[in-house]
């Protein structure tokens, strides 16, 4: 069994951003920190740091790396799209990010799919293979019993997504090292972690 696990989000770096994001000045004044509501699975709020620009008096939010203006963390609305490029349903969607600790509607699960996660999943998907979890594997029947597929939203506790269309568990690791780097996981195969702490 390969499990993808959810690492935790780390807090914005508390120094300086290089430049102000509307006029490009280096001349930044730390203004304070804020908490900031967010739909993840490891906690509720994340806190990003404020900053004036001294040329053009304009202030601006700094967060951690992929928490953007939407309620919902990128690594949510990634994991959503991957699991629909899987082949799971927009109900099982919602029961497995129910279970991450992360509800979501059905209709924002559908936003999250077709929005920027889910056309960056679909960029990297583009060139490689593609699995999908196999439904029709009937036991004593099929040919070969694909790689069991899981995620840990950081709790300890493991879903099952279901059985893949692959037997061979490092060519599946190797998909998912390819999809998955920039969200923040681990990949552990059989309880044994190979190392893969992909950020």
């Amino acid at each position: 069994m390969i499990v993808v696990k959810l690492l935790p989000i780390q807090a914005a770096d508390p120094d300086r951003p290089s430049e102000c994001p509307y006029c490009g000045s280096k001349v930044l004044q730390r203004w304070g920190s804020v908490d900031r509501k967010l739909v993840n699975t490891d906690s509720d709020t994340t806190t990003g740091f404020r900053f004036r620009c001294s040329d053009c008096n304009r202030t601006f939010r700094d967060y951690p790396e992929r928490v953007s203006r939407s309620l919902v963390a990128f690594r949510v609305q990634y994991l959503a799209a991957w699991m629909s490029e899987l082949g799971l349903t927009t109900r099982e969607i919602e029961q497995a990010l129910d279970f991450l600790g992360s509800p979501a509607s059905r209709s924002t699960i559908s936003r999250m799919r077709n929005g920027y996660a889910g056309q960056m999943l679909s960029k990297r998907l583009a060139n490689g293979q593609k699995y999908y979890l196999d439904r029709e594997f009937i036991d004593g029947i099929s040919q070969q019993f694909g790689v069991v597929l899981g995620i840990d939203g950081g709790s300890g506790k493991v879903l099952i997504l279901g059985t893949l269309n692959e037997s061979y568990a490092p060519r599946v690791i190797a998909w998912l090292e390819e999809i998955m780097h920039g969200v923040n996981v681990t990949i552990k195969f059989k309880g044994t972690s190979f190392g893969l702490v992909l950020e």
